[in-house]
């Protein structure tokens, strides 16, 4: 089988790529880090390139695991690297629609951290790891779901969310007494909560 790992130095990607099974033919990638580690293949990728060809990229692989996420310092900065990275992946995502092998994607979206922080963005080397703005996330995510909810092959997983103090999430969820769900329930949310 023929993995291919987007931001496979990543917080996420890294532990896929050193738990990966033996018998697997990964290919990881990686933007500013390079990675020498676990058993792979590993190439400098920019996703969000337009030059690419991803019909060229994709080609030949059965599964592609997307745990590659562009960060941004404020607000504003990230929404545009957002909408950049939707564009990419609903390139991606043709290009898989196209391809001979229709590889199965699982789109990985890494912790959204919440708390009484604003703006404050929270550090690699904080507490509480990484950083994460769930309105962002969602604007890049959107091509991921669009292709679940026409039952395609696709697993979408969000790793936990951390909630503290003011977080908005008992406001939006637990106060309106609804969890949504999107794609026949194959989106799953694992919640950790935190007083302080």
């Amino acid at each position: 089988m023929k993995v291919l790992v987007l931001g496979a130095s990543g917080f996420i990607g890294k532990s896929i790529v050193l738990k990966a099974p033996e018998h697997i033919e990964l290919t990881g990638t990686y933007f500013k880090n390079e990675i020498t580690i676990g058993n792979g293949h590993f190439e400098h990728l920019n996703y969000l390139d337009e030059e690419h060809d991803w019909n060229q990229i994709i080609e030949s692989y059965s599964c592609i695991i997307v745990a590659a996420r562009a960060n941004a310092e404020s607000g504003i900065e990230r929404d545009v690297v957002s909408h950049r990275s939707q564009t990419a992946f609903a390139k991606m995502i043709k290009a898989v629609r196209e391809s001979r092998l229709k590889p199965f994607i699982v789109a990985l979206n890494g912790s959204l951290t919440y708390g009484n922080r604003g703006e404050e963005l929270v550090r690699t080397d904080d507490e509480i790891n990484p950083t994460g703005f769930a309105k962002s996330y969602s604007i890049a995510e959107k091509p991921f779901r669009d292709y679940l909810t026409q039952d395609n092959e696709i697993a979408i997983i969000r790793a936990p969310w951390v909630l503290g103090p003011g977080s908005w999430f008992s406001q939006v969820y637990l106060g309106a007494n609804k969890i949504p769900i999107i794609g026949k329930g194959k989106q799953w949310m694992a919640v950790v909560s935190v007083d302080d």
